[in-house]
């Protein structure tokens, strides 16, 4: 009865980690889930945007890709304090996104995530790019929606060139 005893304690333990382990995978093959929706959503909007008709076309706004920009963040955005607060769009919390490099169109670097802004909500809506400069002097801060990202290969990669991103206003807060 003594060896029963000693060996109940193992077989709990043993009961525990088994636990932990399937919460584990659980958890891993959400994480993988929730990345490859969110993959297939961006390409059929990619798809959609590529094989769009004529008509769809023209009622898109004919305005410069700064003044879209400038309109699409006049809602109100204020940091995300949370660092584990996820990032559906890149499949990244925003810890992990702060000080990432960004990448322009012509594959050179841009600048980097100074912080990541939501809504009143809490919820990532756009970060902020310190562009331009030279060791910290004359950089300008500009705000970019997430929408204009892709993770690519550890660094965050926007369709817009660094001229394209140093015409659009400071951001002020």
């Amino acid at each position: 009865m003594g060896s029963e005893s000693r060996r109940f304690p193992f077989t709990q333990y043993r009961y525990q980690t088994d636990r932990n382990l399937m919460k584990m995978l659980a958890m891993t093959l959400a994480v993988l889930l929730l990345g490859a929706s969110a993959m297939a959503q961006d390409a059929s909007q990619a798809e959609g945007e590529a094989n769009g008709s004529a008509e769809a076309r023209s009622d898109q706004p004919t305005q410069p890709a700064g003044e879209r920009q400038t309109a699409a963040t006049s809602q109100v955005l204020i940091p995300v304090e949370n660092e584990r607060t996820p990032i559906p769009a890149l499949n990244l919390m925003a810890g992990q996104i702060a000080e990432m490099s960004v990448i322009g169109s012509d594959d050179e670097e841009i600048g980097g995530v100074a912080e990541v802004l939501g809504d009143r909500n809490g919820v990532p809506q756009a970060v902020v790019i310190e562009v331009g400069g030279f060791l910290g002097l004359g950089e300008k801060r500009i705000v970019l929606m997430l929408n204009r990202l892709s993770l690519d290969l550890g660094r965050l990669r926007t369709s817009m060139t660094a001229n394209e991103l140093s015409e659009l206003p400071e951001f002020q807060g």
